[in-house]
């Protein structure tokens, strides 16, 4: 993937952040595909690179590995509206991303962490849907999840253009169960979140964030309340595009590159959407909704007064 390129002595690194040289990670990817190959209700097609990405995002752990690629090709049963229906052609998807906008910088963090900065460029809502807005998160990670090597996630997330009619499509079922998703499927380690251009109302916002995060994640969010300038003093200039006070090209730009790169890999989601679990073939204890994601039925929209 040429967006997300990282050189040998970048991928040396971050190999070595988790014990692991070349070798030993060709070991720990060759213990895994066997292991897919024995488990009756997965599907046998994971590619090394892909997999290698996966092992760092757990950190090393086999164990981790394994729960965490069975929790991703499940969930295409018991999620489709996260993980189906993923063509970077079709309608949804260009609605969504007229919208909001989601990208990886391409620079590293000299701590091999890698920025994403996200925002909205309108502030009508009502074309918006949530679900369709994590879905398309959805896809920006499993793409990320096989073809970038990284340790953790940096997240800036822009508010300026966020009007309080995003409440009315928050809903807590969708919010928490995505939460779930990212942690324990997509494995996304978050270094840290900087919210910038809150708004007046952003005390609710967190109040949401709140209810949704774990505790540990909740208190990695920064609210930069004077400006962006402040940016600079976690984030290296290079790691951040010009609108947020850095050298690594504008929104415009790099959301483009981005944008087009995903819609190159549209065979690529095709076949994915189709690559799930069997479950009438798992052994051992079925899965389900309350084992997923710790709670069954549905919350009601979220009100507020």
């Amino acid at each position: 993937m040429v967006f997300l390129t990282v050189n040998k002595d970048t991928r040396e690194g971050i190999l070595a952040e988790y014990g692991l040289t070349d070798e030993r990670m060709k070991d720990s990817v060759r213990i895994m595909k066997e292991w897919m190959k024995l488990q009756p209700h997965l599907p046998d097609e994971f590619d090394d690179e892909r997999m290698e990405c996966w092992i760092i995002a757990c950190k090393n752990s086999l164990e981790r590995t394994k729960v965490s690629l069975d929790m991703y090709f499940s969930l295409k049963n018991f999620t489709p509206e996260f993980f189906t229906n993923r063509d970077p052609k079709s309608r949804w998807f260009q609605n969504v991303t007229k919208i909001a906008y989601s990208f990886p910088m391409p620079i590293l963090t000299p701590e091999f962490n890698r920025v994403c900065v996200c925002g909205f460029f309108d502030t009508d809502f009502s074309k918006l849907e949530l679900v369709d807005l994590c879905r398309v998160a959805g896809m920006f990670s499993d793409l990320t999840r096989g073809e970038d090597y990284h340790v953790a996630y940096i997240y800036v997330l822009d508010l300026a253009n966020v009007s309080i009619g995003i409440t009315n499509k928050l809903s807590l079922t969708t919010l928490k169960k995505w939460e779930v998703i990212t942690s324990n499927c997509f494995n996304l380690r978050i270094r840290s979140i900087h919210i910038v251009n809150a708004p007046p109302y952003i005390n609710m916002l967190m109040g949401i964030a709140k209810a949704v995060l774990r505790p540990k994640i909740f208190k990695r969010i920064h609210v930069h309340e004077n400006g962006i300038e402040s940016l600079s003093d976690h984030i290296p200039k290079k790691s951040l595009p010009q609108e947020y006070g850095g050298d690594g090209g504008s929104v415009a730009e790099i959301w483009n590159s981005w944008k087009k790169y995903v819609e190159s890999r549209r065979e690529w989601f095709l076949q994915q959407d189709k690559l799930k679990s069997v479950e009438s073939k798992r052994p051992g204890k079925a899965m389900n909704h309350g084992n997923i994601f710790g709670f069954e039925g549905s919350f009601r929209q979220l009100g507020f007064d």
